[in-house]
């Protein structure tokens, strides 16, 4: 009789807005702790979207995505790199062409989903 392995750690897959299935597992501690850092001026009650706060989700989404999509990550981070560079250069309305492919591919429900994968809770509640 052979036995069924089963895995230490389970994914959670979620459909992106590109129409992909990522399977999102939970981040290491290393990473879990970047994602804390990131997030620690986000007020946990607060039901108002800046722009700071996408910001901020973003980031902690790239944080997640890093290992399961790096390619899109990596994407992400060089449009990030740009459009800082037009702004630290006076160019903000140029800044503001520059497109992240990772606001592509997430909508603000499945940005929580990602996120809440990432920490190793249940992105349905």
């Amino acid at each position: 009789m052979a036995s069924k392995n089963t895995p230490v750690r389970e994914g959670k897959k979620i459909v992106f807005s590109d129409g992909k299935t990522r399977e999102v597992f939970p981040v290491s501690i290393k990473n879990l702790r970047k994602m804390m850092k990131v997030m620690e001026g986000l007020d946990p009650l607060t039901t108002e979207m800046t722009g700071e706060t996408i910001t901020t989700l973003l980031d902690s989404a790239r944080i997640v995505l890093t290992e399961i999509d790096p390619v899109l990550v990596a994407s992400s981070l060089k449009a990030c790199e740009k459009r800082d560079d037009l702004v630290a250069n006076g160019k903000e309305q140029e800044a503001e062409d520059v497109e992240d492919p990772l606001e592509d591919v997430l909508d603000i429900a499945t940005m929580n989903k990602v996120i809440a994968a990432g920490m190793g809770t249940d992105p349905n509640l």
